[in-house]
């Protein structure tokens, strides 16, 4: 994998410029790296451009304020691109401003977003959001399914509620980002079957199985 000369780490909030996989079209960009109690940081989202659109990875109650941010101040994304919405779980840290969110897009930019999950989380999602059925289109992913030319996988991990990473794939890449959990031991052995590939693998260094990730 060949990263981006770009590529910035700033002490304890990390600040991502884009990142190519072998000069393709399919970028990701990393919006926070916080976890659930971080004050300063950013909560943990990710933004995948593959044409123009973007796939959001999570939208806790930070990454709303931080995406307004980085289109009006800074012009290093175009926020009218964005169409998609993954959800992992249903953790505040996760979804904190994802009604925001979807009102912003609706009622600022006319864009009705796609919000997509797999298995428990999409259930929960429809109870969640069932009052905004009119603002977006909520998408239950089955495992493998090629959504607007892309196949989108999910990683189950391991954590205190229903939480599922995200591979994302075209002919001849691949984004993988694990999302909430414990080091996973089957993750080798997921990776092993892509060749280009940027891996995003959060995990705790807890050896308690009691004990939760803390991310």
């Amino acid at each position: 994998v060949k990263l981006s000369k770009k590529l910035k780490l700033i002490n304890h909030n990390v600040q991502f410029s884009y990142i190519k996989i072998n000069r393709n079209k399919m970028r990701v960009k990393q919006i926070g790296n916080g976890g659930a109690f971080d004050f300063e940081s950013v909560n943990s989202s990710f933004l995948i451009e593959e044409g123009s659109e973007y796939i959001l990875f999570d939208c806790g109650y930070s990454v709303y304020a931080e995406l307004r941010k980085l289109n009006d101040y800074h012009d290093e994304i175009d926020i009218k691109m964005l169409r998609n919405v993954y959800i992992s779980h249903m953790d505040d840290d996760h979804i904190g401003s994802l009604k925001t969110l979807i009102f912003y897009m609706y009622f600022m930019h006319n864009i009705k977003l796609n919000i997509l999950a797999f298995n428990e989380v999409a259930d929960e999602l429809n109870l969640y959001l069932k009052d905004m059925k009119k603002y977006i289109d909520l998408h239950k992913l089955s495992n493998g399914i090629i959504y607007n030319g892309l196949k989108l996988e999910s990683i189950k991990t391991s954590h205190h509620v229903e939480c599922y990473g995200l591979i994302v794939s075209d002919n001849k890449n691949s984004i993988m980002i694990s999302g909430d959990t414990k080091a996973l031991v089957n993750f080798p052995e997921i990776v092993s079957r892509y060749e280009n590939k940027i891996i995003f693998h959060d995990f705790s260094e807890w050896d308690n199985e009691e004990q939760q990730v803390n991310a």
